[in-house]
C-alpha cells in the first residue's frame, strides 16, 4: 500500500512561512500604531472644517492682494477682504488709506478692487449670490501687521 508522504518541511518553505507571518504581524502593528497615534479629530487643528464659498473667495483674494500690498508705497491704499458668517453672501472690502491719500485714489482703488472681486466670483460661478460692502479707513502711516490681521 502506497503511503502518501507527509508534508515535508524544507528549510526554505519554513523560512517563507515565518517571513509571511512576520510580515502580517508587522502590518498589523503598523496599522495599530498609526490608529493610536492619529490626532483626535475633535481637537485643535485636526478638526474637520469645510469653508464656505465666501471664505474661499476671501482667502484667494487676500493671498493675491498680499503681493500687491507688499509692493506699494506707504501712502498707497492697502486692501483686504473679510468674510463674516453672520452675512453669508457678503464679502467686505476694507480699504486702508493714509490720511494724506487723495480721495480720488481711494475711489479708484475701490472700483478696481470691486471689479477684481466680481471677476473672481464670476470665474467660479459665484457672482449670482455675491454682495459687496466697502469700508474705507483712514490711517496715519503705513498699516501695521495688527491692522492687516483682523
Amino acid at each position: 500500500m502506497d503511503q502518501v508522504p507527509a508534508v515535508v518541511r524544507t528549510p526554505a518553505r519554513a523560512l517563507r512561512q515565518v517571513c509571511f507571518f512576520v510580515g502580517v504581524v508587522g502590518v498589523l502593528v503598523i496599522v495599530a500604531a498609526g490608529a493610536a497615534s492619529a490626532p483626535d479629530s475633535g481637537t485643535g487643528g485636526a478638526t474637520p472644517y469645510t469653508p464656505t464659498q465666501g471664505e474661499w473667495l476671501c482667502l484667494m483674494l487676500n493671498a493675491e492682494q498680499g503681493v500687491f500690498n507688499g509692493e506699494q508705497q506707504p501712502t498707497d491704499v492697502h486692501v483686504r477682504f473679510l468674510y463674516d458668517r453672520s452675512k453669508p453672501n457678503t464679502i467686505e472690502i476694507e480699504l486702508l488709506g493714509d490720511i494724506n491719500a487723495v480721495d480720488t485714489e481711494m475711489e479708484r482703488q475701490r472700483l478696481v478692487t470691486q471689479q477684481r472681486v466680481l471677476a473672481a466670483a464670476k470665474d467660479r460661478g459665484w457672482d449670482q449670490w455675491l454682495k459687496i460692502e466697502v469700508k474705507a479707513i483712514r490711517i496715519t502711516g503705513p498699516p501695521t501687521p495688527q491692522m492687516l490681521m483682523r
